[in-house]
């Protein structure tokens, strides 16, 4: 029973996250890869027709290394112009209210059946 409270926790937490492209201000120029890609952070990525959700982990000279859905055993190293789009994970406050809201919704229809 605590791994499936755990799960549903872990689950509902992680779907809060979305990845969307970096915005570019009105005046700014267009960033390099390397200025979007900062170490520690994770990011979708899309290399050679393939897409990857990656934690970056060190800019070696003009190559990327990359822990492939944060797990430290899958690593991959990209060159800077192998990849041909990045998004970067961003909290999304909307699907976080709505899942919020939805279970308290859930939770009460449980005790409104359950004092029935």
């Amino acid at each position: 029973m605590k791994k499936l409270l755990f799960l549903s926790i872990f689950i509902l937490f992680t779907s809060c996250y979305v990845y969307r492209a970096p915005e570019v201000k009105k005046g700014e120029e267009n960033l390099g890869i390397k200025e979007m890609i900062q170490p520690d952070n994770r990011y979708e990525i899309n290399s050679d027709g393939k897409t990857f959700k990656i934690k970056a982990v060190k800019w070696e000279q003009d190559s990327l290394i990359a822990h492939i859905n944060g797990n430290k055993r899958k690593e991959i190293k990209l060159n800077q112009n192998q990849i041909s789009e990045v998004k970067n994970r961003v909290f999304s406050r909307g699907r976080s209210d709505a899942l919020t809201f939805g279970s308290y919704g859930l939770i009460g229809a449980v005790i409104l059946f359950l004092s029935r």
